[in-house]
């Protein structure tokens, strides 16, 4: 019996061990999410402000959430879009 205990304190701690190494994981996978998301939303932003003469006679927010709904940006990005728009 003392010989199970062991095997099941191993088998509990290797169970512990994994789940801790999937949790890092999934931990670093979202910090690098969302540096690519940033990188992203920024590089968009910049890339937007550079075609100011394309709204021609648009207002600013009209001619954003055209554009996001265009190329398929979700709603929350498009309040993102929307807010911090340099137009």
């Amino acid at each position: 019996m003392t010989e199970n205990k062991q095997l099941s304190k191993k088998y509990q701690k290797l169970c512990d061990d994994l789940r801790a190494l999937m949790e890092q994981a999934r931990a670093e996978a979202q910090g690098v999410l969302m540096q690519i998301r940033n990188q992203t939303y920024w590089a968009m932003g910049e890339r937007l402000s550079k075609e100011r003469e394309i709204k021609q006679g648009t207002s600013a927010s009209q001619f954003l959430k055209s554009v996001a709904m265009e190329v398929g940006v979700t709603p929350t990005v498009r309040k993102l879009f929307l807010k911090t728009a340099a137009f």
